[in-house]
Order: C-alpha cells, then structure tokens, then sequence
C-alpha cells in the first residue's frame, strides 16, 4: 500500500526524529498525540491491544485507508512503540557492554598478578640452585 501525503506528513518525520534527536528524548505525549491526531483513536486503547494486534488491524484496514487520519495516527502511535523499544534494546546492550568490560578487566588483573607470581617463582628458583 502506498502512503498518502498526510501519513507521510506524520510518520515519516516521527521516523526519522530518532535519528536526530536526543534517544531520550519522546516525540510527542499520549495527550499532545491524541489532540494533534484528534482522530478519535486514541494512544491507551492503542496501547491495551498492543502492538502485534494494532499492525494487524491496520493490514487488515479497521484504521481506515491510508490517506485517513486514522491511519496516519496509528502509524505514527507504532512508530512512538518501535521507537521506545529502540531505546530499550540500547540500554540493555549498553548494559551489556558494561559488563563485559569489567569482566575483562577483571581477567586482566589476574592474568598480571599471575604472570608476577610466575616471574617471582622463577626468580627464587634461579636463587635456590
């Protein structure tokens, strides 16, 4: 399905928003939405089907056409979703970089404290004999 102008006016900028603002940034409140939109969809009954069934129903055209307002609402409500979700999946992975590199620092400490116990060793032994 081609999108109209004015699905395009709204999703397409909240798409791309993302990559240039600040990620913690949200693009627009629940009610700032539904007053832009004023489509009578609004975000929480969006929000208690969830997404799955939300894209569903938009395939399935219960949000109308594509040139509606409707339509575009729901896009733009999806995008908000998918954007949150980036924001979650980057903070797990930055979680788990973050651990990660204290493992390995952690294995560097030993392997140094290692390599100088070994060094010591070898040190009394040349002594001894």
């Amino acid at each position: 399905r081609e999108l109209s102008d004015k699905t395009q006016e709204i999703f397409l900028p909240n798409k791309l928003l993302s990559e240039r603002t600040n990620m913690n940034e949200k693009i627009l409140s629940e009610e700032e939405a539904d007053e832009l939109f004023n489509t009578g969809v609004l975000r929480k009954d969006l929000a208690a089907l969830g997404e799955r069934e939300v894209r569903s129903m938009l395939n399935r055209g219960e949000y109308g056409e594509p040139s509606s307002e409707s339509f575009a609402a729901v896009l733009a409500w999806i995008a908000d979703a998918e954007f949150i979700r980036f924001q979650e999946e980057s903070a797990k992975r930055d979680d788990r970089e973050k651990e990660t590199l204290l493992a390995a620092k952690q294995a560097n400490k030993i392997a140094k404290a290692a390599v100088i116990v070994t060094v010591v060793l070898a040190i009394i032994e040349l002594f001894v004999h």
